[in-house]
């Protein structure tokens, strides 16, 4: 290895602002949510301030938008960028927080093929251009509405698809030069997980 790796910012290291933003991670989504991603971002204390609050209204605060679908998106979007880690967190998210079965989960996947109702699919498909940059034709867009979608929700999910894309692309491209697989095993959400720190 002839390069230094980038130095995240562990928990135990953590102080200060730091400190304080872990510590509210671990309050809201519990000890195994608080994963490498978040000392990549502490590096920067401000911009970890300012992450987590926006991912705190995204995933924990009350909003237009049903949190299964929120982690939904998220991890069809993961999945999408082939980033092993963040899909394992979001599946973790719905199994773990949000009480989903892992028959559920897979509908999800193969949300085409699924039973799923067609509101729901109508918001994966929208999500799915959304996240990859692909163009969105106005009757899907109808559909979301004639779906009963609202401004709101529809910011909210493609929101929710464009950011999921470029973190799940900081993993896939940035982690393998990170020391992310000295993160604590008790600040990951599965073995799964854990396997696919580092890549």
């Amino acid at each position: 290895m002839d390069y230094e790796l980038l130095k995240l910012v562990k928990p135990s290291e953590a102080t200060g602002e730091v400190k304080q933003v872990y510590d509210e991670i671990v309050a809201e989504e519990g000890p195994q949510f608080l994963v490498p991603l978040w000392g990549w971002f502490a590096i920067r204390p401000k911009l970890l301030r300012h992450v987590w609050e926006t991912l705190k209204t995204l995933e924990v605060d009350d909003g237009p938008t049903p949190k299964r679908l929120i982690s939904a998106i998220s991890m069809l979007v993961a999945t999408g960028v082939n980033c092993e880690r963040c899909a394992n967190y979001h599946e973790e998210t719905l199994k773990q927080r949000l009480g989903v079965d892992q028959g559920y989960i897979d509908k999800i996947k193969n949300f085409e093929e699924s039973d799923l109702p067609e509101k729901e699919k109508v918001a994966l498909r929208f999500a799915m251009k959304i996240g990859f940059g692909e163009q969105l034709d106005p009757p899907e867009f109808k559909a979301l509405r004639d779906h009963g979608y609202t401004d709101e929700q529809i910011t909210e999910m493609g929101y929710v698809a464009i950011f999921e894309a470029g973190l799940a692309r900081h993993a896939v491209v940035l982690a393998p030069y990170e020391d992310g697989f000295d993160w604590p095993d008790e600040n990951t959400p599965s073995s799964h997980y854990k396997e696919h720190v580092g890549a």
